[in-house]
């Protein structure tokens, strides 16, 4: 039996729902989606409106693959990033388009990035740049000012500072519907970054003291604490070939998780990310997003930044910055079995998301 459950936001539905059922629709500025989960903890709606009825029409003719949907779709017309439907009583539902993860745009305000560096590099060109990921539809922008790729120089924190004082002024200015993410790993600008309006701290080190990543806590700010064997990567420093990555990494994670409740930091703004080729080589950094699933742990979200690194390079001959249609296909396959997804680029995500919408079985 299928159940419609009702969130006001993604990651309401992400904690809830292991997998997705149907896709995901809208009502009202409400998501909903069709599942058959069990879970007693999961709010079911069990007296559907009118409009709400009409919804749980189209998203079970979707999951039985019913001839009903050629007759919802062919109704329904194209808007942005969706199919929406008139209800009778004139009210407009949305088959969307949108991730449940949640997506980080990358910008790369340097001039050595591994994939842009330079490119984005001036206030002009940056805030082009993200206004181009908003408009593609990312949720968080987030901001480097040092290049962790092999072989990259370690800048000092105040070298950091000034070169996030002349492009974050310019971001906060037009910050409406989304959030911002600082790439560091330096206590000093972490400090810094206290009492500014920031949303995420991303800790490429992962290694930040208990005590700082409480005052973040405490800021407001989310932690990301990404696995590392050095900053920067090397290309020659991975975790031992004898070893299982996804049982190493499951035990950083666990380590990690007990660490911060020793030190009763609330893990609901903790995100972890498993470094994808950050000491891993390309076997090791496939097979760890082949079995992503078997690293997340309940009350810890979990962050994958893998685009156009170079694992990428075990299967295309492609320059890094051609990378971002196999980057969107790794992406579109992990992406019910993690919270949040850092990317150069969307645009191939999203049309890929939007052809398995029609062509995917649900389960």
């Amino acid at each position: 039996m299928h159940h419609l459950i009702k969130f006001r936001h993604k990651k309401e539905a992400r904690q809830k729902i292991s997998g997705l059922h149907s896709s995901i629709y809208k009502l009202n500025d409400y998501y909903y989606i069709l599942s058959k989960s069990s879970d007693k903890s999961t709010a079911f709606i069990t007296s559907l409106s009118s409009d709400e009825y009409q919804l749980y029409q189209w998203a079970m003719s979707e999951i039985d693959n019913s001839h009903d949907f050629i007759v919802y779709e062919t109704n329904s017309i194209l808007t942005n990033n969706s199919r929406a439907l008139v209800t009778n009583t004139g009210v407009t539902i949305y088959r969307t388009f949108e991730f449940l993860t949640e997506i980080f745009g990358i910008l790369n305000y340097t001039p050595d990035s591994f994939s842009d560096g330079g490119r984005y590099n001036t206030p002009d060109t940056a805030i082009a740049h993200v206004n181009y990921l908003l408009d593609q539809g990312v949720e968080t922008i987030d901001i480097g000012v040092e290049s962790t790729r092999p072989g990259a120089s370690i800048i000092l924190p105040e070298t950091e500072i000034k070169a996030l004082q002349k492009i974050l002024p310019h971001i906060c200015e037009i910050k409406r519907n989304f959030k911002i993410s600082i790439d560091t790993y330096h206590p000093e600008t972490v400090k810094w970054l206290l009492n500014l309006d920031i949303d995420y701290i991303n800790d490429v080190s992962g290694n930040l003291s208990l005590d700082l990543v409480r005052e973040c806590i405490n800021s407001n700010k989310s932690y990301i604490a990404m696995h590392s064997l050095s900053i920067p990567s090397s290309k020659e420093l991975i975790l031992s070939l004898g070893d299982n990555p996804v049982s190493y990494l499951g035990r950083w994670i666990d380590d990690k998780i007990r660490a911060f409740h020793k030190m009763n930091i609330d893990t609901d703004k903790i995100i972890l990310d498993p470094g994808i080729g950050f000491g891993t080589n390309g076997p090791q950094s496939w097979y760890i997003l082949k079995n992503i699933n078997l690293l997340k742990r309940d009350g810890v979200e979990l962050l994958i930044g893998h685009s156009r690194k170079s694992f990428i390079s075990h299967i295309s001959t492609k320059a890094v910055g051609e990378r971002d249609l196999e980057s969107a296909l790794v992406a579109a396959g992990i992406l019910d079995k993690v919270d949040y997804l850092r990317l150069h680029d969307i645009s191939y995500l999203k049309a890929t998301y939007s052809v398995n919408s029609l062509m995917v079985q649900y389960r």
